[in-house]
C-alpha cells in the first residue's frame, strides 16, 4: 500500500506518533511518503528511508508536486490540528480524486483548537487520536448520522525506551522527585499550575519542570508565591528525567486541545504515578480516580496521599506500566490504522470538492474563521459576499469568548492555532492584518 501523509509539521509529539507508524507500517510492506507545509525540525532524524528529502520527506513541498502525489497513492492520510498552514491549504485547494483519511490530533472540544464540520464533508474517514473527540459539540450530530465514517485509534509513539526504565524502576524509599515535561504556557497549563507548584515543593517534593517557551516567567511566578522549583527550557535527552522522577505531575488547563498526550504515555511506561486534573483527554488515558484532580486543592491532596503510601504508589506505578505496555502499544494502533485504511481503498477514489465556498473572502480569513469557530461555516455561508460584516461578526464572536485569564491565553496569544499564529504565516493578508488591529487581540 502507498502512503502520502501531510502534516502541519513533523516536530513534537505528533512527529513521534507519524515516526512510529512509517517504522512499523514500512515493517508490513507499505511506503510512506511525509510532505510537511512548515520548515521545521523533525523527529525522523534516526528512521530510514525518510530521514533525507529525496528518501520521502518534503518540507513546504510545492502544491502542484504534492497534488500530482496525491493522484498516485493507494490513500491519503491528512494529520489535522488547527494550524494556519494546513487550514489556509485546505481552503484554498481543491484535491483531486483520491482516498482520504483524516487523522484529528486536537479533541476539537473547545475553540479555537477545534475540529471544522468540513473535515467530515471532505473526507472517507475520520480517525480520532482520543475517544474524547466523540463530544465535539460540532460534531456529534453528524457521527450520529454517520456513525460508520468515524472512528477512535489513539495515537501512539514508541514506548521501548520508557518500557526498559520501567522495568529497572524500584519503589523509592522515600518519594521526593517530581517532573513536569511539556508546554510551559499559559494556553496549556492550568491557571493555578503555578501555586500548584510552589505548594508541593513547600510540601517537600523536589520539582523539575522541563518545556517552553514561558518558562523564565512562569519561574518567576512561583518563585513570587514562595516556591522553590528547578525549571530549565526544552532538552532533548529526556529520558534520563524519567529515570530521575518518583512522581509525574501534569496540571493542564480544561480546555487543552491536546488528545495523543504522549508524555503521559511515555511517565506511565516508565511506572510512574501520574497526576492530572479530570479532563478529557487525560481521563480517556487514566480511568483511575486516584489521580485524576477536581480541583487545585484536590491535584495536591492526591499527590501528597501518593507520595506518602508506599501502598498506593506501587499499585499506580505497576498498574500504569502495564497499561502502556498492553494499550498503548504503537504496533497496535498501526495496524488499527492499516485496517481502516485497508477498508477505504478497497472502494474508489473520490472527487473531492471545495471545503468551503468563500467567494469573495480572502481565504486565510476563510481559514481562520472556520478553524476557530464552531459556527465558523456559518458565518461564512451568512456573510459571503460581506468581508465587512464578516469581519464585525467575528469580532462580537470572539468577544463573548474573551474573558479572564482563560480567555486571554485562549484567543489572544500568539501560539498554536490562535488569530495572531495565522499572522506569523499570512502578513501579507491585508484583510487578516485588518481584523487583528482590533485592541481584542
Amino acid at each position: 500500500m502507498k502512503l502520502i501523509h501531510i502534516a502541519p509539521h513533523v516536530g513534537g509529539g505528533v512527529g513521534s506518533v507519524i515516526k512510529g507508524f512509517l517504522d512499523a507500517s514500512s515493517k508490513l510492506g507499505c511506503s510512506n511518503e511525509v510532505y510537511c507545509l512548515d520548515h521545521c525540525e523533525s523527529n525522523f532524524e534516526s528512521l530510514q528511508p525518510v530521514e533525507r528529502k529525496e528518501d520521502g520527506i518534503f518540507l513546504k513541498p510545492q502544491r502542484s508536486v504534492l497534488i500530482e502525489s496525491l493522484t498516485a497513492c493507494d490513500a491519503v492520510i491528512l494529520h489535522y490540528w488547527n494550524h494556519p498552514l494546513l487550514a489556509v491549504f485546505l481552503v484554498e485547494v481543491n484535491l483531486p480524486p483520491c482516498r482520504l483519511i483524516v487523522y484529528c490530533h486536537n479533541s476539537g472540544l473547545f475553540e479555537p483548537h477545534i475540529i471544522p464540520r468540513y473535515i467530515v464533508r471532505l473526507c472517507d474517514r475520520v480517525v480520532f487520536s482520543s475517544g474524547c473527540s466523540l463530544e465535539a459539540p460540532n460534531l456529534k450530530e453528524l457521527i450520529s448520522r454517520e456513525p460508520e465514517k468515524f472512528e477512535v485509534i489513539h495515537s501512539t509513539s514508541p514506548l521501548e525506551e520508557f518500557v526498559r526504565i520501567g522495568r529497572n524502576k524500584t519503589i523509592p524509599s522515600m518519594v521526593t522527585n517530581a517532573l513536569y515535561l511539556g508546554t510551559v504556557s499559559d494556553i496549556k497549563l492550568h491557571p493555578q499550575a503555578a501555586s500548584i507548584f510552589a505548594e508541593l515543593s513547600r510540601k517537600g517534593l523536589n520539582i523539575k519542570l522541563v518545556g517552553g517557551p514561558n518558562h523564565s516567567e512562569f519561574k518567576r511566578d512561583i518563585d513570587s508565591l514562595g516556591g522553590a522549583v528547578e525549571i530549565t527550557g526544552e532538552i532533548n535527552n529526556v529520558e534520563e528525567l524519567f529515570k530521575w522522577a518518583h512522581l509525574f505531575l501534569y496540571p493542564l488547563r480544561e480546555d487543552h486541545y491536546g488528545t495523543g498526550e504522549q508524555v503521559i504515555l511515555e511517565a506511565m511506561a516508565s511506572s510512574l504515578p501520574v497526576v492530572t486534573f479530570s479532563n478529557p483527554a487525560e481521563k480517556e488515558i487514566l480511568h483511575d480516580p486516584r489521580v485524576l484532580a477536581d480541583s487545585s486543592e484536590d491535584f495536591i491532596k492526591k499527590t501528597i496521599a501518593i507520595r506518602d503510601s508506599r501502598e498506593l504508589y506501587e499499585d499506580i506505578s505497576v498498574s500504569n506500566h502495564l497499561t502502556a505496555i498492553e494499550r498503548y502499544d504503537y504496533r497496535k494502533s498501526t495496524l488499527k490504522l492499516l485496517k481502516c485504511l485497508e477498508r477505504v481503498v478497497s472502494s474508489g477514489k473520490q472527487q473531492r470538492t471545495a471545503v468551503i465556498d468563500h467567494r469573495n473572502i480572502d481565504p486565510v480569513v476563510a481559514a481562520l474563521v472556520t478553524n476557530t469557530l464552531f459556527a465558523g461555516e456559518e458565518l461564512i455561508e451568512q456573510f459571503r459576499d460581506s468581508p465587512q460584516g464578516l469581519a464585525k461578526k467575528y469580532l462580537m464572536s470572539v468577544a463573548k469568548k474573551i474573558h479572564g485569564e482563560v480567555g486571554f491565553s485562549n484567543w489572544r496569544g500568539e501560539e498554536k492555532g490562535v488569530p495572531h499564529h495565522y499572522l506569523k504565516y499570512f502578513r501579507s493578508s491585508s484583510d487578516l492584518l485588518d481584523l487583528l488591529e482590533s485592541s481584542m487581540f
